[in-house]
Formats: C-alpha cells, structure tokens, sequence
C-alpha cells in the first residue's frame, strides 16, 4: 500500500477534453509517486501530472471531468487593493475543506526564494501578502475576491516563533501564463545564463 507522503489544496480552472485541470503548487507534489484527487463532496479520484514547474511553485494535475460542470472563474489580481478583503480556501493540516478571511496587507511583495533550501537565493518571487491563515495543507487553494473569482494561488507561509498572519499568495494574472504553458508543454521553457556571483 501506499503511504501518505503529503497533503495540500487545488482548484480546477479548466476543462477540456473529456479532463478537468487542478492547479495546484509544486512543492505539494513535489516527490509525489501517485496523486489523489478529492473532490470537495468527498469522491476520489486518481490524478495524473500535466506539468510542474519548480521556479514559480505551481503544478497542473488532470483528472476525469466527468461530473465536474464548474471550473473557477478567473479574477484580475492587477486590480487588488491594499486592505481588500478576500479568503483562501483549502485543506489546513488535512482537516477538510475550510476557509479563511483576511485582507491584503501588501498587493506586490517580493520575496527571494531558495530552490534548494540552501541558503542561496535563485529567484525573487512577487507574491501577494495576506494576512488570512494559510497553514500546511491550504498550499494550492485559491485565494478568491468577494465575488468569488480566483485572485491568487496560495503558496507560502512564513513560520516562524512570534510570526503570525503572514500569508503569500501567487498572483493570478503570473499565474495563469505559467499553467497555460505547463497543459500545452508541460514544463516551463527559460533561457538562462550560467553566471554566478
């Protein structure tokens, strides 16, 4: 049997083809041998990996769309203002669906990413800074506007003793380009430059 190695939360955007398409982040299924979907009544179902892209912490899962007659609609996060409210939606600690409100502490932050956890920052990631609960298990979910339109992807949180309420979110205007190209290619073509400082 199979162990359970990790949990987290998605959304499903698209639909296509006889599949519907989960956004989720890579970190949740980063070393994944099989993914599971389960769908908010409760079913599920087996997922296969489109695409996953390391850079940006997003992943693209499919699964049967049978069933499925909704995918997310799509918000502009270029319109977010500091103090909105919004709510991330996920599966924290693998208690079931739930959701949190907060608002938008800052509309751009940028935040420098290790790939590797090695201390050596290889990215800057601009992010969107909440301050709804976004603990293990909420990555992936969507963060949606009060018309429930999706406005980022939750990623990060930053956890710490004495931090608290510091969540980030992926903008989902960087988004979307990123899951386009993953379902069409499934990796994330860059050109790159071999320098080191």
């Amino acid at each position: 049997p199979m162990l359970e190695a990790g949990i987290g939360s998605g959304v499903i955007m698209k639909k296509d083809g006889g599949l519907a398409y989960i956004v989720t982040n890579y970190h949740v299924i980063e070393n994944a041998e099989q993914i599971q979907a389960v769908l908010s009544g409760g079913e599920k179902r087996k997922a296969e990996l489109v695409g996953k892209d390391q850079i940006t912490d997003l992943a693209v899962l499919s699964i049967s769309a049978e069933g499925i007659d909704t995918v997310a609609e799509v918000g502009d996060s270029s319109k977010l203002r500091a103090a909105e409210y919004v709510i991330a939606i996920g599966n924290p600690l693998g208690l079931g669906e739930s959701v949190s409100m907060g608002i938008v502490s800052r509309t751009e932050q940028i935040v420098p990413v290790s790939l590797n956890q090695d201390g050596v920052y290889d990215w800057e990631q601009e992010v969107i800074q909440v301050d709804a609960s976004i603990n293990q298990g909420n990555s992936g979910g969507p963060l949606i506007d009060l018309n429930g339109r999706v406005v980022g992807i939750n990623s990060m949180k930053i956890a710490d003793f004495g931090v608290e309420g510091i969540g980030f979110a992926i903008p989902i205007n960087n988004a979307i380009p990123v899951v386009e190209t993953l379902i069409d290619k499934g990796y994330v073509p860059r050109p790159y430059l071999g320098v080191y400082t």
